[in-house]
């Protein structure tokens, strides 16, 4: 398949974030941002999430999001102007199970970091009092560390006037072994079903 090429944990998939094909391909991967419905964090239950990924559910979206996606290229623009870094969007699988996906806002081959970049206010409030995700978030962030084998991830939460606080993230591997765990029982459960 010459849409792929190898990085070193992960294999890229020559793929816009957002097109009908992407929305596509979720449904028969494991993605990061559906990470936090395995946990009873995210924006669906864990049935919900399977009749997105295995049913004709739509997959929930809301204005937030919408206007998350639109300030996106800018944030990303601020973010590697702030860090002097060079993060491009990418979608990846993991090579020890390329079922699990991950679309990064950002990565960095150079350095071998991977950025998340959020626009939410609540979101850049929590960070604000406790300095780190919440867990729905923190679960997506090490389900792409998982996908990338990067070495850490930045955090990047922007609120609507336009500050942003960023945090660093590094690869927590209890907690990723709880994702792999929980997504081989979901797809256990749901997926084999579909297969």
């Amino acid at each position: 398949n010459n849409n792929t090429h190898k990085e070193n944990a992960m294999t890229i998939i020559n793929l816009k974030q957002d097109t009908k094909e992407w929305l596509e391909y979720r449904k028969s991967h494991f993605n990061a941002s559906e990470c936090g419905d395995l946990f009873g964090v995210g924006f669906n239950d864990e049935l919900k999430l399977a009749h997105i990924k295995y049913g004709n559910y739509k997959p929930f979206f809301n204005e937030a999001m919408r206007r998350g996606k639109e300030a996106e290229p800018e944030i990303r623009e601020k973010v590697n102007v702030i860090l002097n870094k060079n993060f491009e969007p990418l979608v990846a699988v993991w090579d020890k199970n390329n079922k699990f996906s991950a679309s990064f806002d950002g990565y960095n081959k150079k350095t071998d970091e991977i950025l998340e970049i959020k626009y939410s206010l609540d979101e850049y409030l929590h960070i604000c009092k406790y300095g780190e995700p919440s867990k729905k978030y923190y679960l997506q962030v090490q389900h792409q560390l998982l996908v990338s084998d990067a070495k850490k991830a930045y955090f990047a939460v922007s609120e609507p006037f336009g500050d942003i606080k960023i945090i660093e993230v590094a690869p927590d591997r209890a907690a990723q072994n709880e994702i792999i765990k929980k997504w081989l029982e979901f797809y256990e459960k749901y997926g084999a079903l579909n297969a």
